[in-house]
């Protein structure tokens, strides 16, 4: 088993110093001043204030709330670190999906996920 600790930890260093990861971490970094953390936390509670709200729509008027959360969508998607996350957040996650497949491919095969009643 500590073989297989090994081979994994080996796997890990290698995935950190791809430039897909590199890339990634840069990005996270950039997505952490404080001009666009106070967009992301402004999106998120426009986006919990407008689920709430949404509850009683019958008796709500949501047209300003959707204008807000359009407003700060259209200056997210204008924010170069925020797109540049989310781009790099993609691609590594593709990686990694591709790592699991290679890593799980010949189990997954050999398993049957058949439902047995007992």
């Amino acid at each position: 088993m500590n073989e297989l600790y090994e081979y994994l930890y080996e796997l890990i260093a290698e995935i950190k110093n791809e430039e897909i990861y590199i890339a990634f971490k840069q990005a996270e970094e950039r997505l952490m001043k404080e001009q666009n953390k106070e967009l992301l936390l402004k999106n998120k509670e426009l986006q919990e204030k407008y689920l709430e709200l949404r509850k009683y729509e019958n008796q709500t008027d949501l047209s300003d709330i959707k204008s807000e959360l359009k407003e700060i969508k259209n200056q997210m998607a204008m924010n170069t670190d925020i797109q540049k996350y989310y781009f790099c957040y993609r691609n590594l996650n593709d990686r990694l999906q591709e790592i699991s497949k290679l890593l799980f491919k010949n189990i997954s095969e050999d398993l049957s996920f058949d439902y047995f009643d007992l």
